[in-house]
């Protein structure tokens, strides 16, 4: 999956979509959303969005401390210098940002997307499939970049929909 869908517009695409998942653009494009969709209920709603960030966020540095699973570059450059893996003209694993090499599952940029997602989701039932859709365009992202194995991806955005859920239903009883 890393160099199988390997392009010139996938760099694009699956680079830059790959930075939705990344705090420092993720909360305030979801403040900016919250504003413009519901200006009504916006300080309800930049409430339960930081505390279902912070949550995931703490959920998933903690399962990343106890599973301390090593990144693709990690786990194949031991591979490779144990003689495990022998790569054809064509295996190669590409990294597009920076070269991590731990703590690998989950993935937080997928817990983030997901605590985000989840909670519009909840909140407006109506972007539901767009919203869903741009989160599976990150977690393939998160491999395409070298930066996850797929499973660590699906992890991220378990951690991200329970966060959001309890956080939604804690917040709105």
């Amino acid at each position: 999956m890393n160099n199988g869908l390997r392009s010139p517009l996938g760099d694009i695409v699956f680079g830059y979509s790959t930075w939705l998942g990344e705090g420092f653009v993720l909360y305030p494009l979801c403040l900016i959303l919250a504003f413009i969709f519901d200006r009504k209920n916006f300080k309800r709603t930049a409430i339960l969005i930081t505390f279902a960030l912070i949550m995931g966020g703490l959920l998933n540095a903690g399962l990343k401390e106890y599973f301390q699973r090593l990144r693709p570059l990690g786990k194949f450059e031991g591979w490779k210098e144990s003689g495990y893996w022998h790569p054809g003209p064509h295996e190669n694993y590409t990294v597009m940002f920076h070269p991590f090499m731990y703590n690998s599952f989950p993935s937080g940029h997928c817990a983030g997307s997901f605590s985000a997602i989840m909670l519009f989701s909840l909140l407006y039932r109506r972007l539901t499939p767009l919203l869903f859709l741009i989160g599976f365009i990150i977690m393939i992202s998160r491999v395409y970049v070298g930066a996850h194995f797929p499973l660590d991806t699906v992890g991220g955005a378990f951690v991200g929909i329970v966060s959001a859920y309890t956080v939604h239903k804690l917040f709105l009883l």
